[in-house]
């Protein structure tokens, strides 16, 4: 049997990365965490991850810029979310899937809603 896929959660709140990957974890999947934008790209570079949950309001570079960058890197093979606290309005959910997330998920969200 081969690893379990990697997962990147990306996110500048500490306890939302810790939940993130608790519920992954918890379901099999391997983990890695990031507080900034740059480290998610430098990350996603080294550890080529499956799929990356991805903070919109990151503290440096923007999570916009973040998935535009590895969808240019990585195209379409590379999963993301958007996960988002501060930016919850329709407008920023289709800006989130328009510059290429493959969903936009609001803060606060179910368990379920994630692992769906």
């Amino acid at each position: 049997m081969g690893a379990a896929p990697l997962i990147l959660v990306a996110d500048h709140e500490r306890s939302c990365r810790d939940r993130i990957t608790r519920l992954l974890r918890r379901i099999g999947f391997e983990t890695a965490e990031t507080p900034t934008g740059q480290e998610a790209l430098e990350a996603a570079a080294r550890l080529k991850p499956s799929l990356v949950v991805l903070d919109v309001s990151l503290p440096d570079v923007s999570g916009y810029e973040v998935c535009r960058e590895l969808r240019d890197e990585y195209g379409h093979q590379l999963g993301i979310i958007f996960v988002s606290r501060e930016r919850t309005a329709p407008a920023d959910r289709v800006a989130g899937l328009l510059v290429g997330a493959d969903d936009y998920i609001v803060k606060p969200f179910d368990d379920d809603e994630l692992l769906a």
